[in-house]
């Protein structure tokens, strides 16, 4: 049961990666569909959910955005807000529940630092060849998130305990 829930998720990831990087957006029905797919591994006991690393999690998370945004206000003074809706998609925003649920608070650190750093890559090796791209953050946050299920579902890791990171 909780295979083939993952390899849903994992299908649904994909999905979300092919179309971010084909055409720069996103179907919320797509969202919709693995927040549904994640409550039921969680429920069925896929997941073990603990208020206080979903809590922990979200913190992270609101304090990256704030930094986020501080960054923006100081760059962009006159059209920060602006900037930041050219910047930043929907899709980027709606992609962090998924982490937030799925990982114990290191293994989260650790994810959120790889996927960033892995998208500042694609942005540095495809603006070598084309200038002024924008940059599929949650296509390269999915794929990722879809190896760390297919890497969890096979013992390789595991993605709720801290004892054994992904690392």
């Amino acid at each position: 049961m909780y295979a083939a829930i993952t390899l849903f998720i994992v299908a649904g990831l994909l999905s979300i990666c092919y179309q971010d990087f084909k055409s720069r957006e996103v179907y919320l029905i797509n969202y919709l569909i693995l927040y549904l797919l994640y409550f039921i591994h969680i429920v069925s006991g896929g997941f073990t959910i603990e208020p206080g690393i979903i809590i922990f999690n979200t913190c992270i998370s609101l304090i990256v955005a704030s930094m986020l945004f501080i960054y923006y206000l100081f760059r962009y003074k006159t059209g920060a807000f602006h900037k930041i809706r050219s910047s930043i998609g929907s899709g980027d925003v709606l992609i962090i529940p998924l982490f937030i649920f799925s990982f114990s608070p290191f293994n989260f650190i650790v994810f959120y630092m790889i996927s960033l750093i892995l998208s500042l890559i694609f942005s540095l090796t495809i603006n070598f060849f084309r200038k002024n791209t924008t940059i599929p953050l949650a296509g390269i946050q999915a794929i990722v998130l879809a190896a760390c299920h297919i890497f969890h579902i096979t013992g390789f890791i595991n993605m709720q305990n801290d004892i054994y990171t992904l690392l």
